[in-house]
């Protein structure tokens, strides 16, 4: 079983923001909001998943997601390296 972390690509600016700038495109699947805590910390809040016990900066879906759409050229102002967008969020 491989046990190597998945690789991230270096994002220019944190997951949370670009949740913010995105958010509204229909290109993240948003979960519904739940009254559950994620994990052991109450006192950090998940935009995402509208709860507490994690924040989206080390939320895990929002990770997978995010990547999985710089992968489909979704995000590329939001990495290193690249300037222009193939998509518009207007």
């Amino acid at each position: 079983m491989d046990t190597t972390p998945p690789q991230f690509t270096p994002l220019k600016v944190g997951r949370a923001q670009i949740f913010r700038e995105v958010c509204h495109t229909q290109l993240l699947d948003i979960p519904p909001p739940t009254s559950r805590r994620m994990r052991p910390s109450p006192n950090e809040w998940c935009e995402f998943h509208c709860t507490s016990g994690h924040t989206m900066e080390n939320c895990k879906t929002l990770q997978s997601q995010i990547e999985k759409l710089i992968h489909n050229d979704d995000l590329g102002r939001f990495i290193h390296g690249r300037d222009e967008p193939k998509t518009t969020f207007d």
